[in-house]
Parts: C-alpha cells; structure tokens; sequence
C-alpha cells in the first residue's frame, strides 16, 4: 500500500454539515411551530395559549364588570290618568266622576201664582276641574289606595 494514500473522506453530518463544511442536500430542518391563536400550522397546540375573554352580558353587565354599550334596560309603565308616557293604557284604569262644585243656597223664592212652569231643560255640562301635575299624581295615588282597600274616591 502507498503510503501518501489518503481514503476518500465519508461525510458526518450533525444537523445538516459536515465538519469539512459540506451540507447534506437531502437534510430537512426541524419544524419550529409557530403558534397563531394558540394554533401551528401543523396542527400543535400551545400549550400556554390563554384564548381573550369573550364578554357574556346579563341585564347589561359582563361578569368582568364590563358594561354592555347596546343594553337598554326594560320599561316600568308609570300611569298617570290610565296612560303611560310610552302610550300604554292602564287595563284597570276607571275613570273618576267629576265632583260636583259646591253651590251656594239660594233662597226659595215664592212662585207666581199663574205663571206655567219651565220645562225641564237639561243641564250644561260640568267644566273638569283643572289640575296640575302634582295634584293629577296625587289624585291617582288615592285612586290607587281607595281601589286597594275595596273603596271608591271620587
């Protein structure tokens, strides 16, 4: 054997080189995940992902404290004369008779002997009384009160 012969080198390769500096031309890196939403692409999971919290509104409030911007709490009728101000009728409104106004006495006067009597003629309506606000309000918790214990206001 020759002395000065030198065998062909046999390439080692670690990861992809060899220590004579050639690269393996079949060799395929290992897959780094990248995870997106908790997700690679090739299908692993993360195993620290934490999915953002999804808001769950009831009556207008998150469990968070969050409040829910769209919320509009239901409507409490609040009548008055037996109509809300959303229009709404109150189904057990009765309407009140006027009172009648107290009129002062007049004096019978003595009839003329021969004079025939007046048809009867009826009567002109009574003007409503005027109220405000706060008297109508009042009025309607009487009502209210007078209805509940089995009486009738007028």
């Amino acid at each position: 054997e020759d002395p000065n012969y030198v065998p062909p080198h046999e390439h080692s390769f670690v990861d992809g080189k060899c220590e004579c500096g050639e690269e393996d031309p079949n060799y395929v890196p290992p897959h780094e995940h990248s995870f997106v939403d908790g997700k690679c692409e090739c299908g692993e999971e993360d195993p620290n992902y934490v999915p953002p919290h999804e808001h769950s509104f009831v009556d207008g409030k998150c469990e968070c404290g969050e409040e829910d911007p769209n919320y509009v709490p239901p409507h409490e009728h609040s009548f008055v004369d037996g109509k809300c101000e959303c229009g709404e009728e109150d189904p057990d409104y009765v309407p009140e008779e006027p009172e009648a106004p107290n009129e002062p006495e007049v004096p019978n006067e003595p009839e003329a002997p021969n004079e025939p009597e007046a048809p009867n003629e009826p009567e002109a309506p009574e003007e409503p009384e005027k109220l405000n606000f706060f008297q109508r309000i009042w009025r309607a918790i009487l009502n209210f009160f007078a209805r509940l214990f089995g009486g009738k206001r007028k």
